[in-house]
């Protein structure tokens, strides 16, 4: 950024990763000025730069494209089940992702599956905690998963329970490819997708502690044909590909006219 806020020419950021630390944004306040425009992918990172006083017009809310599939029915014959793809990146981030909430939750509800694909390199972790807590009812895949499509395809629901806003990225690839498959979404507040969730119904929205989760699930297992079909709303209207290029388009529009 240093280098292209001294560029003579437009350019545009896109910001697709959070920050643990807000003061690392602070610092780069005078370059995300020189910013022609800024592209977020959460509330969250909207209000912040308006809050740094970006005018509104430099700043856009822009959601990831993907394909809405065809929705494949719940199994009623099988478990309900909950998969997690959002594997934590190190040993010393479990309870960050958590990880360690969905195994207290697995324990209250030993009628619900949960299915975890994982990173190999924290497997025996995370087997060692399954093991010392009895759990039953998790499943782990791990390694290198070449068709995560099936994964989307066999559950009933995804989870995204991030316990800090920095836990996830703002727009977590297992999210919304579990809304691409019609899958609705099990989603912690701080993540920044509980707002179109809420708004969309596509899923419920909990505040990131074991009794909370638990309830959650079972008023989704519950209600899940009144959450179910939100799915493919909020796919079409926020995450579409033509949204996504169309609201793109309009950007870079505007900056040629303006360097005409």
């Amino acid at each position: 950024m240093p280098m292209l806020a001294h560029s003579t020419k437009p350019w545009v950021l896109t910001i697709a990763k959070d920050s643990p630390n807000l003061g690392s944004i602070e610092k780069n306040i005078q370059f995300l000025q020189g910013a022609s425009h800024i592209v977020v992918e959460s509330f969250r990172h909207q209000e912040l730069l308006l809050q740094i006083g970006l005018p509104q017009e430099k700043v856009s809310l822009i959601h990831p494209g993907i394909q809405f599939d065809e929705n494949t029915p719940s199994n009623k014959e099988k478990p309900f089940e909950i998969l997690f793809a959002t594997a934590p990146l190190g040993k010393r981030d479990l309870i960050n992702r958590g990880v360690y909430m969905m195994i207290a939750a697995a324990k209250n509800l030993p009628n619900i599956q949960f299915t975890l694909v994982w990173r190999k390199k924290n497997l025996e972790q995370l087997n060692s905690i399954l093991a010392d807590n009895k759990i039953t009812n998790i499943n782990v895949h791990s390694g290198v998963i070449k068709d995560m499509t099936s994964y989307y395809k066999s559950c009933d629901a995804v989870i995204l329970p991030a316990m800090e806003y920095a836990s996830l990225k703002p727009c977590p690839h297992s999210g919304i490819e579990g809304l691409a498959q019609g899958k609705p979404l099990l989603v912690s507040t701080p993540c920044s997708l509980a707002p179109l969730i809420k708004d969309y119904r596509a899923g419920l929205v909990f505040e990131p502690i074991t009794n909370a989760l638990s309830e959650a699930i079972k008023k989704l297992q519950t209600n899940y044909d009144q959450y179910q079909p939100n799915c493919q709303k909020l796919v079409n209207e926020q995450f579409s590909p033509e949204v996504f290029f169309k609201r793109y388009h309009k950007i870079y529009s505007r900056l040629l006219d303006q360097a005409a």
